[in-house]
């Protein structure tokens, strides 16, 4: 009895070892899987903040430009055009984020 005890307890330590062995592969396979997939998630959201962020600057530049211009005019004129630089940079950029949508991001949840 003795000797089928030690048989069997040699066999379950090799089963235990080789499903240690399988459940630590599968979890690195997954990590990578993961790691990879936060990474791609992280530079689209860097990409798309960068985006917005040009558009958002030269939103405020032609603002900055406009309230200057007005503010140092002496002439309607010159109002105008300033006024109308600035309806033009803001369409500009309006139709830029028509044309280039910001893609929508991945789900976290689906790493």
């Amino acid at each position: 009895m003795n000797q089928r005890v030690q048989k069997y307890s040699g066999v379950l330590l090799l089963i235990l070892a080789l499903l240690t062995v399988a459940n630590g592969v599968y979890f690195s396979v997954q990590n990578r899987h993961a790691t990879r997939c936060q990474a791609e998630y992280n530079s689209q959201f860097i990409e798309q903040i960068n985006t917005r962020a040009k558009i958002s600057e030269s939103d405020r530049e032609s603002l900055v430009k406009l309230v200057k211009q007005v503010i140092g005019s002496q002439d309607r004129e010159t109002s105008r055009k300033a006024l109308a630089e600035y309806v033009e940079t803001l369409e500009r950029n309006d139709e830029y984020r028509k044309k280039h949508p910001l893609r929508e991001l991945p789900k976290t949840a689906t790493c």
